[in-house]
């Protein structure tokens, strides 16, 4: 499950979508190719593979399917990665199972306000304020009036 509660998204399913068809057309073109090396070895009067088996000619044959195969794990430990939290910070993630912290007709000077998680009731005032929300909660003003000197 992921931290959304969710198996998959659309994202993971189209990354396995993407790797079976790259198997089955990569699979698909290597038998063409195979298919026209009988063709050409016939037409030239020699055998259609090599019968050498050493690990030099092996490793030219199949390097691109190591490849392919090398691949296809990193999309799915990509998709594993996405789904169990490794440099997940629970400290840094949406919040919104508490209450909001009201805040009632205040007036901020010369601080910085954040406004995640707050709920800001009646007509505030902010004086020579930064604020910041840094998306890791909801937040709600009542009065969109807010008076900003």
């Amino acid at each position: 499950m992921t931290r959304q509660g969710r198996f998959m998204n659309i994202s993971d399913l189209v990354n396995i979508i993407e790797a079976v068809a790259l198997i089955y057309f990569a699979y698909q073109q290597n038998q063409i190719f195979r298919h026209q090396n009988q063709i050409l070895a016939t037409q030239g009067g020699q055998p259609a593979m090599l019968s050498n088996g050493s690990r030099l000619l092996w490793l030219r044959r199949y390097w691109p399917t190591m490849m392919m195969v090398f691949v296809i794990l990193l999309v799915g430990f990509d998709i594993y990665d996405r789904h169990h939290g490794f440099g997940y910070d629970p400290e840094r993630a949406w919040d919104d199972s508490k209450p909001l912290e009201r805040v009632y007709r205040h007036t901020f000077e010369n601080e910085t306000v954040v406004l995640d998680n707050k709920h800001l009731v009646g007509p505030n005032k902010f004086d020579n304020v930064t604020i910041i929300y840094n998306g890791l909660g909801p937040f709600a003003v009542d009065d969109p009036k807010l008076g900003i000197t």
